[in-house]
């Protein structure tokens, strides 16, 4: 079956290529030799695994989600009309699936220049059927990303296809909101048609302004949220989006600023949450998948990230900042997924060649799906009667009260440390708090002032002197460790 498949798969792609007015070699069935990114590292144990929202873009670093303990994601990119074609398509997803890892996949025309993300609209039915007979090709992955970056306007990043207009003349066919619709939804219907359960995901924008059809400008938000109204309810099974910084700036990842060119949106990791504020009602319960996020455009360099800089800790801060926002209870993010595994440019370096930022990575891994759950909530304590008294060898302190728990602390020290009268005579320290009396005894004499006294339990509460006097001038105490 899979033969039959990848020899249709082989056939459509040379029609899409004589579309295009191009010529590509055609693939070959995938051979093991063609996994260029092998899986290296760790047993296949994903089942004794906790699940993890992180992942990475491309394949090769399994061996993270193994030091990590968890299982997160993985995303294969496939174009099936650009220069991959000539080494296969990789079709065979187990090796990840049986570590536990669970796996994405964005499948684009190309991101050659001229051949664009989405095709030429007179190869959309042409290309969904090429779709659909990869998708039917593979074994372990179900979520299928279509497309990407499609609003971005600037011609250096391909995604708009040079196609033939009416006269024949060739020139970029702009991918609106509209046209992105229309052919989304024969690519889904393909794909239903061999996979029925399976997700289809709509493409992920790049989250800034560029020009519109109309020649106005246009956040990448509402570019999404235009495809969406346009293909309306049911007419997509889930929703990928991008997430970066604007520096390596770690601090930044919970940035609530807004992008100066789009003020009702965030500048930074947090446009997540702006995007999915716009979200229509009626997908509000759809998965929700971010694909790329990272620093960016400095990404994970070495100045960054490897020599002491602020880049220290983003995955972990950005995996820390999608679960807040889970545990919230509004539209859950399923993903994080890193942008990239691979050195795929000088200035760029992928994760790969950074240990610093692997074992960042490794870290927020292990953060799993979910924040810890929040300690139960104390009981308010209440201070009754304390006092203190001396024999003149020993000075001791007690207390009573309600709320006490064996985990609140009565705890001793200098209280006032800007009044010089209040002095102790051992080390601060602290002992177990029972429901009752208590008494600490400090061996040695008390010096001038005496000692002072803090009973904690997450509130502020009253000192008491050595002779059993009331509160003191240093009633309120901050909250500190002794």
């Amino acid at each position: 079956m899979k033969k039959s498949l990848l020899t249709v798969l082989t056939a459509l792609s040379a029609a899409t290529a004589a579309c295009s007015g191009g010529s590509s070699p055609s693939p070959t069935a995938t051979r093991a030799s063609d996994l260029a990114d092998p899986l290296v590292g760790g047993p296949n144990s994903g089942a004794a695994r906790k699940a993890s929202i992180a992942g990475l873009h491309d394949f090769g670093g399994e061996s993270l989600h193994d030091d990590a303990g968890a299982a997160g994601w993985s995303l294969w990119y496939q174009p099936l009309n650009g220069p991959e074609r000539a080494s296969g398509y990789r079709t065979d997803f187990r090796e990840a699936t049986s570590r536990g890892i669970r796996v994405l996949a964005r499948v684009d025309n190309s991101w050659e220049k001229g051949k664009g993300s989405m095709p030429c609209r007179a190869q959309f039915d042409t290309f969904a059927e090429q779709v659909a007979a990869y998708v039917a090709s593979t074994s372990g992955v179900s979520i299928w990303v279509i497309g990407n970056e499609t609003n971005i306007d600037d011609e250096a990043y391909n995604t708009w296809p040079t196609c033939p207009d009416a006269s024949g003349v060739m020139k970029p066919e702009r991918t609106t909101p509209a046209l992105y619709a229309e052919g989304f939804r024969k690519i889904r219907a393909a794909i239903k048609r061999v996979h029925p359960t399976d997700q289809v995901a709509i493409a992920p924008v790049a989250p800034y302004v560029y020009s519109t059809e109309t020649g106005g400008r246009e956040h990448g938000i509402d570019y999404q949220a235009r495809v969406m109204a346009a293909l309306g309810e049911g007419g997509f099974d889930a929703i990928a989006l991008h997430a970066y910084t604007a520096s390596h700036d770690t601090s930044l990842v919970a940035s609530d600023e807004k992008d100066p060119a789009a003020p009702a949106y965030a500048r930074h990791l947090r446009s997540y949450r702006s995007a999915l504020d716009r979200v229509p009602s009626w997908a509000r319960a759809l998965p929700v998948y971010i694909t790329e996020s990272a620093p960016w455009p400095s990404s994970w360099s070495a100045a960054a990230s490897e020599a002491g800089g602020r880049g220290r800790g983003w995955a972990q801060a950005a995996t820390r900042d999608v679960l807040e926002w889970n545990a919230s209870g509004r539209q859950r993010v399923n993903a994080l997924v890193f942008y990239r595994w691979k050195n795929y440019d000088a200035q760029s370096q992928g994760i790969e060649g950074l240990p610093r930022v692997r074992d960042d990575v490794v870290s927020a891994l292990a953060l799993g799906e979910n924040l810890p759950a929040p300690p139960a909530p104390s009981a308010p304590l209440t201070l009754g009667n304390a006092g203190a008294g001396s024999d003149g060898i020993s000075t001791w302190v007690w207390a009573q009260g309600t709320g006490f728990t064996p985990s609140t602390a009565l705890r001793f020290g200098p209280a006032c440390e800007e009044a010089q009268s209040w002095s102790y005579t051992t080390p601060p320290g602290s002992v177990e708090l029972r429901p009752g009396p208590v008494m600490v005894s400090i061996v040695g004499s008390p010096t001038s002032g005496g000692i002072a006294v803090m009973l904690e339990n997450r509130q502020n509460v009253g000192v008491r002197g050595v002779d059993g006097s009331t509160e003191t001038a240093c009633r309120t105490i901050r909250r500190e460790t002794w």
